[in-house]
């Protein structure tokens, strides 16, 4: 689906003021992202809506923040207004542009349309200055599942190896996905986060006996069963993604609460509890919370139908 814009500008594709990846934090790979929903030029991505390319990238897969796509297109606004490029990347140790992924003609999404992309990583070689020595690290972050590892150092060897995991974790899951069943049995609500007592709720009592501070965060503990499985899936890691929304009843507005991806060693007739720490509630009112438990993979074509739903139908914010 491809985003509508307000600026007619496609004779300027080809024009270098006009580069996608002159934007900081717009590589390669985040250039192509753009394409495919339309936006080939700088004065096309300032007119775009932050919501609207949000909800459409992640219907693709991918997984940019909210704040990366203020930032992009702010930059955007700005250089359309005084018609000039953007300043360049900063070379700040906990800022780093995007590496510039380059691939061979023959293996682009133009020329080969058959070819799917199953996996995408950011590998990024940070340095920090401290009091006494100059500090060094290697941050991997992996799109599909929002996995991110790091070590100290410029690492070259463990990169590959965990990458490679990390892709046969969620490669392997749209063969599972027809199969295996998420079921949450339970709730529990904790509050404060850290250290509150917790309220319970589950299919036969769905209703938390007590009501939320809105000013002040909780954390809520998932039970999960995983049923219908066989024998050939047990022993396997299967990324699930965990997310948290309340229905707003004076607004009639839903909220995402927040959203953890987590790593299942599965086993038949198996439970995991998976915690979404420092929720919080907009404000005071009468709410309906959600939880959802979906296959974390964008080939999983059935995910709709492998996914969990847990539904409080009322739940107090004072």
């Amino acid at each position: 689906m491809k985003l509508s814009t307000q600026v007619d500008s496609k004779s300027d594709h080809n024009n270098n003021s006009s580069d996608l990846t002159t934007i900081r934090g717009i590589g390669v790979s985040r250039k192509r992202w753009l394409n495919s929903l339309g936006i080939y030029t700088i004065a096309e991505l300032s007119q775009a809506s932050v919501h609207e390319l949000e909800s459409q990238l992640k219907k693709d897969g991918r997984l940019p923040s909210h704040s990366e796509l203020e930032e992009w297109i702010a930059q955007a606004r700005s250089a359309t207004a005084t018609h000039q490029q953007p300043e360049p990347p900063s070379h700040e140790p906990d800022v780093l542009p995007e590496p510039e992924l380059t691939a061979a003609p023959a293996l682009t999404a133009a020329s080969t349309p058959d070819w799917n992309s199953v996996a995408a990583f950011k590998v990024e070689y940070q340095t920090r200055q401290t009091a006494d020595k100059l500090e060094q690290r290697t941050v991997i972050y992996h799109f599909e599942t929002g996995t991110t590892e790091s070590w100290t150092d410029f690492e070259s060897q463990s990169v590959q190896p965990w990458m490679l995991d990390q892709i046969k974790t969620t490669v392997s899951q749209p063969e599972i996905a027809s199969s295996v069943i998420p079921e949450i049995t339970q709730l529990k609500l904790i509050q404060p986060c850290q250290s509150g007592q917790a309220m319970s709720a589950s299919k036969t009592q769905p209703l938390f006996f007590g009501e939320v501070q809105a000013d002040e965060s909780f954390a809520l503990e998932v039970s999960i069963k995983f049923t219908e499985l066989t024998d050939t899936h047990t022993h396997e890691q299967i990324a699930w993604k965990v997310k948290c929304v309340v229905y707003d009843v004076s607004t009639a507005s839903t909220t995402t609460l927040g959203e953890v991806i987590v790593n299942v060693p599965l086993a038949n007739n198996s439970s995991y509890n998976a915690l979404l720490p420092e929720l919080m509630l907009p404000h005071a009112g009468i709410y309906r919370l959600k939880v959802f438990v979906s296959l974390q993979n964008q080939l999983a074509a059935n995910a709709e139908a492998t996914s969990g739903c847990f539904k409080v139908p009322i739940l107090q914010g004072v």
